[in-house]
Order: C-alpha cells, then structure tokens, then sequence
C-alpha cells in the first residue's frame, strides 16, 4: 500500500524520466501505468486505455509527425494530492533530438493512482492547438 505524499514523488519520478531520450520516455510509461490505465489528453488527441494504446496512439505519432519528439522537459508549477488523486500545473516543452523546444504548452493535470502505485485515470486539460498545428505540419499561430 502507498504511504502519504508517494504519489506526488512517483509522479515527480516519472516526469522526470521524461527529459532523457524517447526510449527512456516510453519505458517510464510502462513502468507507472495500470494495465487499463485510462489517460486523456484534451478534446483533440485520443483517449487511450492501457500502455500499448498510449505509445501506438499518443507516443509514437508525437515522435513520427513533424512534432519530432524525442523527449519532453517537465517544469513543474503546482502540486498537490489528497487521497489517491494527484493534481499538477506544469509547463511541458516538447524537445527535438537535437534538444531545441518545438512547443512549450502549459498544462492542468489529474492523475488517480491505485493502491500499488500505478496510474489508473490520467486527465491533462490544455490548448492543443499549437501542437496539432505543427504535427500537421502547419507553424502554429503565436497569441499574446
């Protein structure tokens, strides 16, 4: 069973595996996600259950369009948990291999764990926009 405040820590854990290689990124996925793990990521991108769904239908694409992900630097803002949800402000800048930022796009997550530790239900709500116009190879619009 978790102990108090580990959820925070082991979601801290996992987006810092994030900021290595894109390999590294998805291995942290498997690591952390329940085998139904339910995870939506805005209006515009999929709902996927489970980690095959996650890398096929969110990793993989993020990293084979013109986004060229290879991994994501993760600056936390908020934090905080209470029972087994964990909710997170953070600003996600989407790297190259080279290590230049495609798109930083700012983020309000809900992350629900399960007594083991493992990631069950995952919400981020955030402006897809920019994101989906640079997968569609299109320069996203800069707003003020």
């Amino acid at each position: 069973m978790s102990t108090p405040g580990s959820h925070v820590d082991r979601l801290l854990e996992f987006f810092s595996k994030w900021d290595s290689d894109f390999e590294t990124m998805v291995q942290s996925f498997r690591d952390i996600f329940a085998e139904n793990c339910a995870w939506w990521n805005a209006d515009a991108l999929p709902m996927v259950h489970g980690i095959d769904e996650a890398i096929e239908k969110v990793l993989i694409p993020s990293r084979d369009t013109a986004l060229a992900m290879e991994c994501i630097r993760v600056d936390m803002v908020n934090v905080a948990q209470t029972g087994n949800t964990v909710f997170h402000e953070r600003i996600d800048h989407i790297l190259k291999k080279d290590g230049s930022v495609v798109i930083s796009i700012p983020i309000a997550g809900v992350t629900d764990f399960n007594d083991d530790g493992k990631i069950v239900s995952w919400r981020d709500y955030a402006n897809p926009i920019g994101m989906l116009d640079i997968i569609a190879g299109k320069t996203p619009e800069v707003t003020a």
